[in-house]
């Protein structure tokens, strides 16, 4: 499961009853008291995941491990003008791995996709969000991806052994400034408390628990 806050929506993925990916988008303008504005199933998955979501402005990237055999993974585009609708815009069938994590450029032309084992980061052009296309596949190290975080012209890459910084002023062609890895296991816990960090303010925390209250109770 994954999720993100723009503005006073809140995308939250993982997958249904019915085991298909699932989107659902709450309105938390009232973060103790969210509002469900619409949910959406890729019901052309017969059973799958939907592991991650990225969002700029209008446009919104979700990332699918689709459970056949064998076991695929690809980066769906939607169209979020409508929160409460999302459409299906175009599709990324070529990723190796889990997409663990993606962040996408302010101009909305470039997606950043996190993969897990090997932790690789993939740069999508999404500039036609009906023709998504691969820039450049960047290996970061051999441990699974576990986050990543835009700030301004920074991408802060995270894995269970190290923590990893590109400049994507350039967005098309990011280039590792610094890095700090170890071989040892501190890095499982560093790399989860840097995600916590990245992610979660207060007023988001509230929302997402108000959120994941409201999903039990509806069963969705």
């Amino acid at each position: 499961m994954d999720m993100t806050l723009v503005g006073s929506v809140l995308y939250i993925v993982g997958y249904s009853g019915a085991n298909q990916p699932h989107l659902v988008a709450f309105d938390v303008s009232s973060p103790s008291s969210p509002v469900i504005l619409g949910s959406k199933d890729f019901t052309e998955f017969s059973s799958g995941v939907a592991t991650s979501i990225g969002v700029s402005g209008t446009k919104g990237l979700v990332g699918i491990q689709v459970n056949d055999t064998p076991v695929r993974f690809e980066v769906i585009s939607l169209d979020l003008s409508n929160p409460s609708s999302p459409i299906e815009r175009g599709v990324y069938t070529n990723l190796s791995e889990n997409p663990r994590r993606i962040e996408m450029s302010p101009n909305g032309d470039f997606a950043f996709v996190l993969t897990a084992y090997p932790s690789t980061l993939s740069v999508l052009d999404i500039s036609q969000p009906t023709v998504l296309s691969l820039v450049t596949n960047i290996p970061i190290d051999p441990a699974s991806g576990t986050d990543l975080k835009l700030s301004g012209n920074e991408l802060i890459v995270s894995t269970f052994r190290g923590v990893y910084v590109f400049d994507v002023s350039n967005p098309g062609s990011p280039v590792m400034t610094r890095s700090r890895s170890r071989s040892s296991s501190i890095f499982s816990t560093l790399s989860w408390i840097l995600r916590c960090a990245m992610r979660l303010s207060g007023a988001c925390l509230s929302a997402i628990s108000a959120a994941n209250a409201l999903l039990r109770r509806n069963s969705i």
